[in-house]
């Protein structure tokens, strides 16, 4: 999580759903379950002074399958912490001395959310969200 980041953070929440239509045109939809992941970021390869540099650190951890984690700060203070390995790595190196660039991939085992205090909001829960067999609707507005 110490490794400076330099391109967007992309992750997609998804969920497992069955909808049964009845005659009538009327659905039931059921949430079946959660599914799990991965995250996608990047950065630039400024030709580290130190041996450890970040580009290095990260094509070890992939080589390793270290387990490591990624924390998302949102706009409203909470966190979304990553646990996962990082399973793919993508180096770009462009001509004409501009900065080679690298890419990340990493598969995600389970997630927890944080407020801004670090207090814990969620046990760990898969990337596509809790499973509780309930169904209740709320107002969006």
């Amino acid at each position: 999580n110490d490794i400076a980041i330099a391109q967007s953070i992309s992750f997609n929440r998804q969920t497992n759903f069955s909808e049964i239509t009845d005659r009538f045109g009327k659905s039931e939809i059921r949430k079946l379950g959660a599914k799990g992941g991965q995250v996608t970021f990047g950065s630039v390869d400024l030709g580290d002074s130190n041996a450890a540099g970040n580009r290095k650190k990260i094509k070890e951890h992939q080589q390793n399958a270290t387990p490591v984690f990624l924390d998302v700060t949102h706009r409203s203070g909470e966190i979304t912490r990553f646990f996962g390995v990082i399973t793919g790595m993508s180096e770009d190196h462009p001509v004409g001395h501009q900065f080679p660039k690298y890419g990340v991939k990493m598969q995600i085992s389970h997630i927890i959310e944080l407020d801004s205090s670090y207090n814990l909001l969620s046990d760990k829960i898969s990337i596509g969200g809790e499973v509780d067999g309930r169904s209740e609707y709320v107002s969006s507005a």
